[in-house]
């Protein structure tokens, strides 16, 4: 079973109940184990958010002192595998709401109706939070995309390391997972990918410091493309340019 944290913030305590009630049956039927964490103070959710995450946020839109929308644009600055979900009375808000790539619009007069016509979208965009992997001769577990640093090559397996420290062998081709397309995984040569919400800085052309104190070499044949993402991953808001234009 996917174990899976969530938020839900409004400002309204019994649409927080509605919400978890609601949300909390579909899911332990698509076999998520769901935790739940409810907010009815924007604030204090984004002082939380300062030292926490979470995998999916229900956000309610029209709060004081702070909008849904800043709360979500807050979360698309701050973290690249948190999901939201606008949650609104107002038709009208969705064209707006898509500046932060919300997986779903949900109605608060018509949420069981909305949840359900969402519900294979939102289930499988939770499922993809997290990478499986197969252990011989046990049951299959997984480790979220977010905590992985790099990936590196040893023959015919790869090596997921954690930020944790863990390092967690799999029968598989480095090619292979990265034609998974996770969006921050990048290769920066042929036997490594590192994930870029873990890379701390440059530490000069060629290598890069990661956030569990390591560093790694940037092999020629790949720091043009491991800079142009990495770029837009660091700023998004700044077009990086290609080929000189």
């Amino acid at each position: 079973m996917i174990n899976i944290d969530i938020a839900i913030v409004d400002d309204d305590e019994s649409m927080i109940d509605s919400v978890r009630h609601k949300s909390n049956e579909i899911l332990n039927k698509a076999g998520i184990s769901a935790h739940f964490d409810g907010f009815n103070l924007p604030e204090k959710f984004i002082e939380h958010l300062k030292k926490n995450s979470y995998d999916l946020v229900f956000l309610d839109i029209e709060m004081q002192p702070i909008s849904g929308e800043e709360i979500a644009e807050y979360i698309t600055k701050n973290s690249d595998y948190t999901l939201i979900i606008f949650v609104t009375n107002h038709d009208d808000f969705a064209a707006r709401g898509y500046l932060y790539s919300p997986i779903a619009f949900i109605r608060k007069n018509r949420f069981d109706e909305d949840f359900e016509v969402y519900k294979d979208i939102i289930l499988e965009k939770l499922k993809d939070i997290y990478l499986y992997y197969i252990i011989e001769n046990k049951t299959p577990e997984k480790v979220r995309i977010y905590d992985i640093c790099y990936i590196s090559s040893d023959v015919n397996d790869i090596i997921i390391h954690t930020v944790d420290k863990r390092t967690i062998k799999q029968r598989k081709t480095l090619k292979s997972f990265a034609e998974t397309n996770y969006k921050t995984i990048v290769q920066i040569s042929r036997d490594i990918l590192v994930n870029l919400v873990r890379v701390e800085r440059l530490v000069n052309t060629y290598n890069i410091r990661l956030d569990n104190g390591e560093t790694l070499y940037i092999s020629k044949k790949y720091y043009g493309n491991f800079e142009k993402k990495y770029f837009k991953h660091a700023f998004p808001k700044i077009k990086v340019k290609e080929n000189g234009k």
